[in-house]
């Protein structure tokens, strides 16, 4: 993965995603650590390709035609984090463990890298989630019920699933001096 695809942002554009704005294209005269952060307003299709749209809170517009824009997003590691979200400190992965049943109020509790509750284990695999429960002597997995809104809630909550921070095509809210989602 070398280049950032529309499949890889699209689940976020209904969350206020925030980008990166590095440097203009072209014989730019921004300092080299010089950098903007605004929120991405649009996705442009042009031809073969996708421009984003970007607008700074002095509405200033970048695009990524002339500009370097990258979104910010949090890495997979913030599942097993305390984070801000509107305002309350949430657990990700607690969160969305309690998304598989709904219906239920089992109080989920982390341990180190998967939810716990009762005899039931709730985890993220890189790629999706499980759900195991333990009888006693073995171990069994189950469907976890819910998918589409487990991934909106990664996304919402602008969790990198797909490695883009690590292949270089998005910015962790880590590498900058404030979070923007905070």
């Amino acid at each position: 993965m070398n280049k950032l695809q529309l499949k890889d942002i699209v689940g976020y554009l209904p969350y206020n995603l925030k980008c990166q704005i590095t440097s203009e294209k072209e014989e730019g005269d921004w300092e080299k650590d010089h950098y903007e952060i605004a929120e991405l307003k649009e996705v442009i299709m042009k031809e073969d390709k996708f421009l984003l749209g970007c607008t700074h809170p002095n509405d200033e517009y970048y695009d990524s035609e002339d500009y370097i824009i990258k979104p910010i997003l949090r890495p997979v590691s913030d599942l097993y984090k305390t984070i801000i979200y509107e305002g309350k400190e949430i657990i990700p992965l607690i969160e969305l463990a309690k998304l598989t049943n709904p219906h239920h109020n089992y109080k989920w509790e982390l341990d180190i890298d998967v939810a716990h509750y009762d005899n039931l284990t709730f985890s993220w695999g890189g790629d999706e989630f499980y759900l195991e429960t333990f009888d006693g002597d073995s171990y069994s997995y189950s469907f976890v019920n819910y998918q589409l809104q487990l991934f909106d809630f990664l996304d919402e909550l602008k969790i990198d699933y797909r490695d883009l921070i690590k292949n270089n095509l998005a910015v962790s809210v880590y590498d900058l001096p404030k979070n923007p989602y905070e």
